[in-house]
């Protein structure tokens, strides 16, 4: 009985060591989030984003032409460009990965195999007016703590009052930064994003901002652009070839 019960008082004091450690550990990174934000410069974007971290060699699609041709590989957490004429079926093989119905009857590729936790940012988009700027990216990632996410859509530079307008009231740039902040901080996070012409129609500093912001995101990028000073800077290392 003694050590039965030497056992039990030992198990529960591991227990509260287990749970006093995670507290400190999330007050740590709670005491980095704020420092970071009273030390950055505020046109700066930081992003740490380590859901999306995916180990070097991981899998994260496998594309096979309709020919019968070998498949295409792409492993995690590489960055890629997705090339091709006018026309050759870019958009449509994005949509395609993402897991668009539609689009993979029409495809040239079938996706055998694809990572479960797909962002996709398309060139048309599309929020609800009446919603705010917190609404729609808490819908993406309703289990969230609200101070985390609202920690990060701070490094997002959406501080303050931004978080409350109104996506009817938001300019180009701005909505274009929401879409990115909702795909990014969805639950689960994405560790394969696809990037659909991002740059068309954005200012020189929402450009700049997206490049920041894909600096912290650690899973594989595939991007269609025509933009050759936004692909080398976001590091992108290959191609896929239409």
């Amino acid at each position: 009985m003694a050590m039965g019960l030497d056992k039990q008082r030992s198990e529960r004091s591991a227990a509260r060591r287990h749970s006093s450690h995670a507290a400190s550990v999330e007050d740590a990174r709670r005491e980095e989030y704020e420092a970071q934000l009273r030390i950055r410069d505020d046109a700066s974007v930081f992003l740490h984003l380590p859901e999306s971290r995916l180990p070097q060699g991981t899998k994260v699609v496998e594309l096979t032409p309709r020919g019968g041709e070998r498949s295409l590989i792409v492993t995690g957490p590489e960055r890629l460009r997705l090339s091709g004429a006018n026309g050759s079926g870019k958009t449509t093989l994005l949509r395609t990965i993402a897991g668009d119905a539609d689009a993979a009857a029409r495809s040239n590729f079938q996706v055998a195999y694809a990572l479960s936790d797909i962002g996709f940012v398309r060139q048309l988009i599309t929020l609800p007016a009446e919603n705010t700027v917190w609404d729609v990216v808490r819908a993406a990632n309703p289990e969230a703590d609200p101070q985390r996410l609202r920690d990060h859509l701070a490094q997002l530079l959406f501080i303050n009052d931004d978080v409350s307008k109104k996506c009817g009231e938001l300019s180009g740039g701005e909505r274009f930064r929401v879409e990115v902040a909702r795909t990014l901080l969805a639950q689960p996070a994405p560790r394969l994003l696809l990037l659909d012409e991002p740059t068309n129609n954005l200012d020189l500093s929402t450009v700049q901002w997206l490049v920041d912001t894909l600096a912290g995101f650690e899973g594989a990028l595939i991007v269609v652009s025509h933009d050759e000073k936004f692909c080398e800077d976001i590091g992108l290392e290959g191609w896929i070839d239409l």
